[in-house]
C-alpha cells in the first residue's frame, strides 16, 4: 500500500464484507447443503443397492423407471463427492472466520493508530516550521530593535552634549 490511509480504507472495506449477519447467512447455507448433500448421498446409496422394479430419481426430479447405468451412478457419486469435499473446506473456513474477524479488527485498531500517530507527527513537524518562521522573523526584529536603540542612544548621547554645552555657556554667560 502506498501509505497506511490506503490500508486502513482497504482493511475496513474487507471487514465490512465480513459483517455477522452476512456470515451468518453464509455458514446456515453451507449447513444447508452439507444436510442436502448428506441426504443426497444416502438417496445415491439406497439407488445403487436397488433391484428390479424400483424407481431412480434423476437430477431433473423426474422417475425413470430403469435404473442408472453403472457409469452414470459412478459420475454422479463423484460429482456429490466432489461438492461435499468443497463444502467441508468452506466448513472449516467457516469455522475460522471469526478467528479472522478478531484478527482483522486488531490490525485496524493498530492502522488507525499509525494512521493517527502519523498525523499528529505531521501536524508537529508543522507546528515546528511555523515556530521556526516565528523565530526567525523575532531575531529579524530583535536585530532591527537593537540598532535601532544603539542609533536612539547615539542621538541621545549627541544631544545630551549638545545640552550640557549649552548648560556650560548659559552658566558662565550668569556669572
Amino acid at each position: 500500500y502506498p501509505d497506511i490511509h490506503s490500508a486502513v480504507q482497504y482493511l475496513k472495506k474487507r471487514m465490512e464484507l465480513m459483517d455477522k449477519n452476512k456470515l451468518d447467512s453464509i455458514s446456515h447455507r453451507v449447513r444447508r447443503l452439507l444436510n442436502d448433500l448428506k441426504a443426497l448421498s444416502s438417496r445415491v446409496a439406497v439407488a445403487s443397492g436397488a433391484s428390479d422394479g424400483k424407481t431412480f430419481k434423476r437430477s431433473s426430479g423426474t422417475d425413470i423407471n430403469e435404473l442408472p447405468t453403472k457409469e452414470e451412478m459412478l459420475e454422479h457419486h463423484q460429482k456429490v463427492n466432489t461438492v461435499y469435499g468443497m463444502l467441508d473446506r468452506y466448513q472449516e473456513t467457516a469455522e475460522q472466520l471469526p478467528l479472522i474477524i478478531d484478527r482483522l479488527k486488531s490490525l485496524r485498531a493498530l492502522h488507525e493508530h499509525s494512521a493517527t500517530a502519523m498525523s499528529r507527527l505531521n501536524k508537529l513537524e508543522q507546528q515546528q516550521n511555523t515556530i521556526d518562521t516565528i523565530l526567525k522573523q523575532n531575531q529579524q526584529m530583535l536585530a532591527r530593535m537593537e540598532k535601532s536603540f544603539s542609533s536612539n542612544m547615539k542621538t541621545m548621547l549627541q544631544n545630551t552634549q549638545v545640552l550640557e554645552e549649552k548648560f556650560a555657556k548659559l552658566s558662565s554667560a550668569a556669572k
